[in-house]
């Protein structure tokens, strides 16, 4: 048995997924390990963080000592050479047009795109179409689109020169046995998982007053007490998320 697991089979089935060469493919440990490795790797540029978002963004930033600032609109001008973006919000389900995010790409150095929640969207959004010429970066990870945080599978589209980059900048081991032998299964069960949970979140806004969402998660404007009770909620900015 070798000591690294075979990447191959992963890099493989992204690729056949999303219908892209290898060379527009960057894989993590995780989209923890990748995150903090852009940020790493451009440690010296300056870095927007759309709000609210996920904490780690911001984190990294953090850790790596990197300069940054936090934006609610990302129209807003700022001095920073780098944004960081998820569409759709991980945290309140909203989109922002695939038209504004490509007005952006000339105000940026980089523009990362976090699509964790892309598939859930019904709206055709996403912007890994753009990533061959311009200075994008697409996020996505298997930990939202089809519930399996822990087989750490995290990856990065973008041009091959900004992938050439990240690769340069790779631990030497990012990702494992069990991983490279599920990813051609799988990817191929994104499909009917997200299916199963768009109709949930469908029967949810039919019961309950609900605020628009587009992700596996729904936000209510007003919680129930049958669901404060049972389940485990998040409040933010007086409304109440439930994945």
């Amino acid at each position: 048995m070798n000591d690294v697991a075979n990447e191959i089979p992963v890099y493989e089935a992204i690729s056949n997924y999303h219908n892209l060469p290898l060379t527009n493919i960057t894989l993590g440990f995780g989209l923890g390990e990748l995150y903090g490795r852009i940020v790493k790797t451009y440690d010296n540029y300056s870095f927007a963080v759309h709000i609210p978002t996920w904490e780690f963004a911001s984190i990294a930033c953090q850790v790596y000592n990197a300069k940054h600032e936090m934006i609610r609109d990302v129209k807003h001008p700022t001095n920073c050479s780098i944004l960081y973006v998820a569409n759709p919000s991980g945290v309140t389900g909203e989109i922002i047009s695939k038209y504004t995010i490509q007005g952006l790409l000339n105000k940026y150095s980089i523009v990362i795109v976090d699509e964790s929640y892309g598939e859930y969207s019904t709206a055709n959004n996403s912007v890994i179409d753009c990533i061959s010429s311009s200075n994008l970066i697409v996020l996505k990870t298997l930990s939202k689109s089809l519930g399996v945080a822990g087989l750490r599978i995290g990856y990065a589209l973008a041009n091959q020169h900004i992938t050439k980059t990240l690769q340069d900048h790779r631990p030497s081991s990012i990702t494992t046995s069990l991983a490279s032998f599920l990813a051609p299964k799988l990817f191929s069960m994104i499909s009917d998982h997200v299916t199963r949970m768009i109709s949930t979140r469908e029967w949810l806004e039919k019961r309950y007053s609900l605020s628009p969402s587009n992700g596996n998660y729904v936000v209510f404007n007003k919680l129930p007490d049958e669901i404060r009770s049972k389940f485990k909620i998040r409040e933010i900015d007086n409304k109440y998320r439930l994945t």
